[in-house]
């Protein structure tokens, strides 16, 4: 594991998909149009993914309510989605 990979998953935690753990880079975000939300994260390798979360409680009243969030329903890898994190990233590798 990278250093930047242990800094984020001591920051903002991390999650497991089909075995594979990902540190989260940050919160979680509504996906304007869609029934889920989206967190930006990072894998051993520090490699970034889309991580995304399923809506199970539509009516709760906090957003810590809203999705489980340690259950991700999809992660997708994309090399260009850093942008204002790149630097976050690479200072602490």
């Amino acid at each position: 594991m990278t250093k930047s990979t242990a800094e984020a998953m001591k920051r903002n935690g991390s999650v497991e998909f089909d075995g594979k753990k990902y540190a989260l880079v940050n919160e979680a975000a509504y996906c304007e149009g869609s029934h889920e939300y989206m967190a930006i994260g990072i894998n051993e390798e520090c490699k970034p993914f889309e991580i995304y979360f399923d809506i199970e409680n539509e009516d709760a009243e906090s957003e810590e309510d809203v999705c489980d969030w340690s259950k991700a329903s999809r992660i997708e890898e994309h090399n260009d989605i850093f942008g204002d994190y790149e630097d976050y990233i690479w200072d602490v590798k």
